[in-house]
C-alpha cells in the first residue's frame, strides 16, 4: 500500500459515516481532512495543498453536488484531482467529473481499494 501523499478530503453529511470514513483512513496512513458539507469543503479547499482524493457524498443538498464538482473541474490547480462519489445509487450516480463511484453501504476495504486506485500520486 502506498498512501497519497496529499491529504483525502471527504465530503460526507452524516456525522458517523465521515467519522468512520476519517478514522479507517487515518488507521491506514493516509491523512485526510472531514467537511459536512460542501461549504466547508470548499474553505478547507482554500488552505490546505491539493488533495490527492476528493471523497464526495452524493446526497448532499440540491444542487451542491454540481456546484462543487464544476469549482473542482474548473480550478486550474484541481482540475485533475479525483473525485469518487459515495453513492447509494440513486440518479446522481450518473453525475459527470467523477471517476469512481462507491456505492453505500461499502465495507472498509472497498473504500481502501478505491481509495488506493484513485488517488493522484
Amino acid at each position: 500500500m502506498h498512501p497519497c501523499p496529499s491529504p483525502i478530503l471527504v465530503v460526507e453529511q452524516h456525522p458517523d459515516v465521515r467519522t468512520v470514513i476519517h478514522a479507517a483512513l487515518e488507521h491506514e496512513g493516509y491523512l485526510s481532512v472531514p467537511a459536512p458539507s460542501t461549504q466547508k469543503a470548499l474553505r478547507a479547499l482554500e488552505w490546505m495543498e491539493r488533495p490527492g482524493l476528493i471523497l464526495l457524498d452524493e446526497l448532499l443538498a440540491d444542487g451542491e453536488l454540481e456546484h462543487f464538482i464544476l469549482h473542482v473541474r474548473t480550478h486550474q490547480s484541481l482540475r485533475r484531482v479525483p473525485i469518487v462519489l459515495l453513492s447509494v445509487g440513486g440518479p446522481a450516480s450518473r453525475v459527470l467529473g467523477v471517476q469512481a463511484i462507491l456505492r453505500k453501504p461499502f465495507q472498509l476495504d472497498a473504500l481502501i481499494d478505491v481509495v488506493e486506485a484513485q488517488c493522484l500520486h
